[in-house]
Order: structure tokens, then C-alpha cells, then sequence
């Protein structure tokens, strides 16, 4: 009995898998292989190596729609195909992803080709010269359901097997006194297990063959009748009522600008709209809500889709194109070419949909026009001629002499811009563009304090943009490192936390009710230490910020010692400041601490 349960639910099915999709199973094997290594050996992967494994992963996606193809054409083109992907996953892969760090833009990236791979599946089988659509749908619907049932087992197979290794390392104390590994990356290596090599081959063993689906008669369970009737279009028609009655309000006060969620949400509700109605096509001669919804939904959208655009051309027309608009502009385009042809066509063929957003998927990821490159490059051209034409940029070159502060708006405009190039640590762009006036500058934040500086550009404090009286000096100084940072501790009894200061507005009583044990802040020209927040002692730095300033108007170097030594009744303190910013009235020389952010701070008791 041992034998045949194995041989019925374990070997049968691999051979099967390795039979039927041999490539993505070892894709898939790959892939599960590659992060156990690293779960095991206690150690993190090279961004390359790490790379490496995403090429598993397309090419999990990819052998599983090439396999498909090859049922359908019933060839050995298959052959062609696995060298053609080879060629994608191993040159135009790696020329478009940047291996040396990781960015959002790399994982976004990954995330839009996942999404493309991911539904091919859903469309290359398809067989063009069906008499009807039953085919389809029947094979849709069955993809669908198992990619849902190989979730939720491989989610029940995650919970079970780390509960039983939880137990066993609980009760045999293998959590402290295992001595092979960390007893814990048993319960890691068991998650990597559900969620990616079980999964995977459930949903392999249990593809559904194209060929093989009813051509007749539409298959769905009655509880799937159930969902779809009573649950699904309910909820869809609801959601398109929430959308018409907030565009009626628009309307109604269109002077006033709708919420940039709008669009947002017609593109999650059309899609949820979508999805609801290929799985309704075969309803509705049954039910007479799902033929109504069936007719109107490809309009509902259309027009929707109207306050889409209008939304997103309100604020790119305000603040430029960015990879966030640029998305839903896409999107809502292949909506609407959605619409229409659901609207006009005597057949509609609802592989066009999954095949719609696939090609889209790819159109994004690759070229000039892609989804971050696109705008990147509007956002630069238009921060050139904002510097241009604001006497900043000239002759290809970067301008700073006998500049006056700029206006407000011209700085918001050329601050967001840089901001934008800038995000992510990713300042290529812009390091590039002011390559004379950057002094090996990393930081971003630092970057773009630079910049506003050298240019006499309105100043920005993460985000927040304020205009600064003429009559106010900015020194933005940095600590110089000591050789010798054992003095730091010398003769002090505990280093604790501080609070640091990124703008002008500082909610002190927050601070203080999040303090635990000792903990310092900045008040004012004060420096306070507290005790489980009672404030215990407080230090004027009054004297100590007219010193550093001093020391820079004779030095004209940002860069010094940066050290507060305060004296209190019962506790002494060391402020060691990684940087500060001080703004200074010129007129009544009010010195104030706009920003600090603290190093290391120790304190003694007397």
C-alpha cells in the first residue's frame, strides 16, 4: 500500500511534469535549489548571482507557454524556442538591469516582466480557428481555478510543516542546542519549499491541456456559479455606481480638481470588472442581471475612462509626466482599445484581453518609450529649460555666477525636478548635469542641498518646500571625524538616543512620550535629557552654535569638529553631531538649529 500511494501521488506525477514541461520544472528545481544554498551557507547573494535566479524564474514562466505552444502546433519547434529564450534571459536580460545595487526601478522591472511571462500561458495556446469561444473559456476558467487551489494548498503545506518544525524545535530545545545549523532556517528553507517548488509543481502536474477542454458545454462548479452571481457582479456594478456618483459630483464642481485616486481606482475596479465578466460570458442566457451586465460593462468602462484621462491630464499638464502617471496612462489606452473592441466586434474573442495586457506588459519594460525612461527623459528636457530660462544653464554648461535667489516657484519647479532624477539614490542624471558644482557627493539629500545652494534656489527640508527671507543665512556644516574615536567614550557611563531634527517644526511632547530610559532631543537652543520622559536636565547650546558659525565664517570650511560638552547639576553630556544646519537672521543675528542629526551621545553621572 506504502508503495503504490507513493508511486500514485508522488512518482507519477513528476514523471508526468518532467514529461509534459521538463524545462520549467527545471526552472522551478533551480530556483528552489539556488536560495536553499543560500539559506543554508548564512549568506546573501551577489546582485549577479541574485540575477541569476530571476532568470530561473522568466524562464519557469516562459518554458511553461513554449511547452503549451508546442501542443498546440504539435512540432519540434519547441527546440527553436528554448534557444530563442536562452538568447532573451542571457543577453537582453542583463544589458537592461543594472547588477551592481538594487533599485526600485530594477524591481518594478521584474515585477512587469513577471506579470507579462506570467500571462502568456493564458493566451498562446489559443487556437484562432474554434468555431466558438467555449474552448477558451472552459481553459481559462481552469488555469485560473488551479492557480488558486496551488496557492491555497501550498499555503496550508506552509503552515503545517512550520508548525511541526516550531514543535519539535521547541520541545527538543534545537533552537539553542543545534549545532549543524541554525535551527530556525529550517522553518525559512520549509516557507521557500511551499511557496515556490511545491506550489509550482502542483500547479504543473495539474495544467489543464488546451485540447482537452469541453468545446460544447461551458464547466463550472455550482459554488463558482455561486460567487460569480451572488458575489462577483454585485460587487462590480456597486463599484461602478461609487465611480458615477463621484464623476457627477465632479461635474457638478468642476472648477474644483477630482482626486488623483480616481484614476487609480478605475483601472483596479475595470479590472476586477474584466476578470468578473470572462468569467459570466456563459451566464448569461441563464440570469437576466448577468446579460445586462454582460452588455453595458465594456460601456460603463468606456466612459469611465473618460474621467480617467481627465484626472491624469490635469496633473501631468501641472507637474509633468512621471513613471506613476505614465502607467495609468498605458493602462487606461489598452482599457479603452479593451472597450471598443468589446463594444464593436460581433465575436469577442476574451483571449484578447489577457493577450492585450501581456504585450503591454512587455511594450513597458524595454526601450526609449519604457516605463521609466520615458519620463526620465521629459522630466530632464524640462529641467533644462527651466534652468535656461531661468539664466542657470548656458552653452551646455551649468551656470553660478552673479546668480540672485530665484522666485519660489521657479525653485519648486527645478527642485521637484531634481528630486524626481534623483529618487532612490539613483542621481546619475543630475550628478552627471552638475558634475562642476558636485564635490563626490552620495547622498542624495546632500545632492540636492548642494545644488540649491550653488543655483540661490528656494530650500527644501525633505520635501517640504518654504520660501526663505533674503535676511536669512543657511550654514549647513559637517562633523570632521576624529582619528582617535576611543576619546569619545572615555569616562562616561552610558551612550543613549537621540532624537534628530529634519524640520523647522519639532513635536517635542511626541518625542518625549516615545523616550525610554535616557534619551536626549533637541528644544529650541536647548539640548534636554530625559529619563522615561521626565526631562531631568537641560544644556543651552546657545554658545556652542555662535562658536561653530564663528568658525566657519573664519575658516569658510563646513566640515569641523562637531561636539557639545554640557555641564548639568547632576548629569554631564557629549553631543557628537554627525551634521547640523543653522539659519541665521542677518539683521538681528538670531542664530536657530533648523536641522541635526546625532552621532554617538554619552552621558555620566556625577
Amino acid at each position: 500500500m506504502k508503495a503504490g500511494f507513493f508511486s500514485r501521488n508522488i512518482v507519477t506525477p513528476l514523471k508526468n511534469i518532467f514529461s509534459r514541461f521538463p524545462m520549467a520544472a527545471v526552472f522551478s528545481l533551480g530556483f528552489f535549489t539556488f536560495w536553499s544554498y543560500y539559506i543554508f551557507v548564512e549568506e546573501t547573494p551577489e546582485s549577479a548571482e541574485f540575477y541569476f535566479s530571476l532568470t530561473m524564474l522568466f524562464g519557469f514562466f516562459l518554458s511553461l507557454s513554449i511547452e503549451l505552444l508546442r501542443e498546440k502546433y504539435k512540432n519540434n519547434a519547441v527546440v527553436w524556442l528554448y534557444l530563442a529564450m536562452g538568447a532573451y534571459l542571457g543577453i537582453f536580460y542583463y544589458f537592461n538591469y543594472n547588477t551592481s545595487t538594487w533599485h526600485d526601478e530594477n524591481f518594478t522591472m521584474i515585477v512587469i516582466r513577471l506579470f507579462a511571462f506570467g500571462l502568456f500561458p493564458f493566451w498562446v495556446a489559443y487556437k484562432w480557428r474554434d468555431a466558438t469561444e467555449i474552448r477558451y473559456d472552459n481553459f481559462f476558467k481552469s488555469v485560473v481555478s488551479n492557480i488558486f487551489l496551488a496557492a491555497g494548498i501550498s499555503i496550508i503545506v506552509f503552515l503545517l510543516g512550520n508548525i511541526a518544525i516550531w514543535s519539535v524545535g521547541e520541545l527538543f530545545d534545537l533552537y539553542e542546542n543545534f549545532t549543524f545549523f541554525d535551527f530556525s532556517r529550517l522553518n525559512v528553507w520549509w516557507s521557500l519549499f511551499s511557496v515556490t517548488l511545491f506550489s509550482s509543481y502542483y500547479l504543473l502536474a495539474n495544467f489543464p491541456h488546451y485540447n482537452a477542454q469541453n468545446a460544447e458545454n461551458h464547466t463550472l462548479t455550482k459554488a463558482e456559479i455561486f460567487l460569480i452571481k451572488n458575489i462577483g457582479v454585485p460587487f462590480v456594478i456597486l463599484y461602478f455606481v461609487i465611480l458615477y456618483a463621484y464623476s457627477a459630483r465632479v461635474l457638478l464642481n468642476f472648477w474644483n480638481w477630482p482626486h488623483g485616486i480616481i484614476s487609480y481606482l478605475v483601472i483596479v475596479f475595470s479590472a476586477i470588472g474584466y476578470y468578473t465578466y470572462m468569467k459570466t460570458r456563459h451566464l448569461e442566457e441563464k440570469n437576466r442581471v448577468i446579460e445586462i451586465f454582460q452588455k453595458y460593462l465594456p460601456w460603463a468602462v468606456f466612459f469611465q475612462l473618460f474621467m480617467l484621462f481627465y484626472a491624469i491630464y490635469l496633473r501631468i499638464a501641472q507637474y509633468g509626466l512621471t513613471t506613476n502617471r505614465y502607467l495609468v496612462v498605458i493602462i487606461g489606452g489598452i482599457l479603452l482599445l479593451i472597450s471598443l473592441y468589446l463594444m464593436i466586434a460581433k465575436r469577442k474573442r476574451l483571449v484578447m484581453i489577457p493577450m492585450m495586457f501581456s504585450c503591454l506588459a512587455l511594450f513597458m519594460s524595454i526601450g526609449p518609450w519604457g516605463i521609466f525612461a520615458l519620463p526620465k527623459t521629459l522630466q530632464y528636457n524640462d529641467l533644462i529649460a527651466t534652468l535656461e530660462q531661468t539664466g542657470r544653464y548656458r552653452d551646455g554648461k551649468i551656470v553660478t555666477e552673479n546668480l540672485e535667489m530665484l522666485d519660489y516657484e521657479n525653485s519648486k519647479i527645478i527642485l521637484e525636478k531634481i528630486n524626481y532624477l534623483c529618487k532612490s539614490s539613483d542621481c546619475t542624471l543630475i550628478k552627471k548635469l552638475f558634475e562642476s558644482i558636485l564635490e563626490n557627493e552620495e547622498n542624495s539629500y546632500r545632492i540636492r542641498e548642494k545644488i540649491a545652494e550653488k543655483l540661490l534656489l528656494q530650500e527644501v527640508n525633505y520635501g517640504t518646500r518654504e520660501t526663505i527671507p533674503d535676511n536669512v543665512r543657511n550654514y549647513d556644516l559637517t562633523a570632521k571625524e576624529s582619528e582617535d574615536r576611543s576619546e569619545k567614550i572615555s569616562g562616561y557611563d552610558w551612550s543613549i538616543d537621540a532624537a534628530n531634527k529634519y524640520i523647522d517644526e519639532f513635536d517635542r511632547d511626541n518625542a518625549l512620550r516615545k523616550s525610554q530610559n535616557f534619551y536626549a532631543m533637541v528644544d529650541r537652543k536647548n539640548l534636554v535629557l530625559t529619563h522615561y520622559g521626565e526631562v531631568i536636565e537641560t544644556y543651552d547650546l546657545s554658545d556652542f552654535i555662535a562658536k561653530i558659525v564663528d568658525e566657519f565664517k573664519q575658516t569658510n570650511s563646513k566640515s569641523m569638529k562637531l561636539q557639545f560638552i554640557g555641564i548639568g547639576e547632576k548629569y554631564d553630556i557629549q553631543a557628537n553631531i554627525s551634521y547640523i544646519i543653522i539659519a541665521e537672521n542677518i539683521d538681528t543675528h538670531e542664530q536657530n538649529i533648523r536641522e541635526i542629526d546625532f552621532g554617538t551621545v554619552l552621558v555620566k553621572e556625577k
